[in-house]
C-alpha cells in the first residue's frame, strides 16, 4: 500500500490541510489482492475507528493494482471515515480506479465538498457509490475552487519572471498552476 501522505492508518486518525504533488505507484506487481497492491494520492489503506481527511488536495498521480483512489485507496474501517473540502487532478491508472475512494469494505465514506477532474482516468462501476458526493469537475473549474472549497484554501498567485530565451517578462503561477492552494502554502 501507498500514499501520497500516509501509507496506512489506523485508529483515530486526522489528515488536514496537506497535500500530495508526488507520484504514487504501489509496490506489489501481481494481479493478487494483498495490501501492497492499494494506493491512494492522501492515504493508501486506512483501518480502525475512526479516519477524517479534511482539507487536502492531490495532484500527482496515482497508480495500483487493485484498488486505486484520488484520495484513499482502501477503507476498511469499522467507524466512520470522513472526507470533506477536498480535490484530486492526478492521473489515476490500474484497476479499480475511482476518483476520491478505490474501494470501501465498510460503510461507505461520509463525503462533503469533493471535486475531481473529469479526465482524470477514473472509472465508474460497482465502487463508484463510494464516491457519489463527489463532483467531478474540468480544469477551469477546478481553478476556481478556492472560495468552494473552506476557508482553508486561497487562489494560486501569479508572479513575474524573465523569460530566458525571449528576455521578456511575463506572468507565471506561483504555487499550483492556477489550481487552489492551502493558505499555509503561501510565502
Amino acid at each position: 500500500m501507498d500514499g501520497g501522505i500516509a501509507a496506512c492508518v489506523t485508529g483515530n486518525s486526522k489528515i488536514i490541510k496537506s497535500y500530495n504533488i508526488g507520484y504514487i505507484h504501489s509496490r506489489e506487481t501481481g494481479s493478487s489482492y494483498t495490501s501492497l497492491c492499494m494506493s491512494g494520492g492522501i492515504i493508501g489503506y486506512t483501518q480502525g475507528n475512526a479516519t477524517t481527511i479534511e482539507n487536502c488536495y492531490n495532484i500527482g498521480e496515482t497508480y495500483g493494482m487493485t484498488h486505486v483512489g484520488g484520495i484513499i485507496g482502501h477503507i476498511s474501517s469499522s467507524g466512520s471515515v470522513i472526507i470533506n473540502n477536498c480535490y484530486t487532478m492526478g492521473r489515476i491508472t490500474g484497476n479499480n480506479r475511482y476518483a476520491i475512494v478505490g474501494i470501501h469494505n465498510s460503510t461507505p465514506a461520509i463525503m462533503s465538498n469533493n471535486y475531481w477532474l473529469t479526465n482524470c482516468g477514473a472509472i465508474s462501476g460497482s465502487y463508484s457509490n463510494g464516491n457519489a458526493n463527489a463532483t467531478p469537475l474540468n480544469e477551469e473549474e477546478i481553478k476556481g475552487l478556492a472560495l468552494t472549497l473552506s476557508d482553508s484554501y486561497t487562489n494560486d498567485e501569479k508572479t513575474k519572471i524573465i523569460d530566458e530565451e525571449t528576455g521578456e517578462e511575463k506572468e507565471v503561477w506561483k504555487y499550483n498552476n492556477g489550481y487552489p492552494i492551502l493558505k499555509w502554502q503561501l510565502r
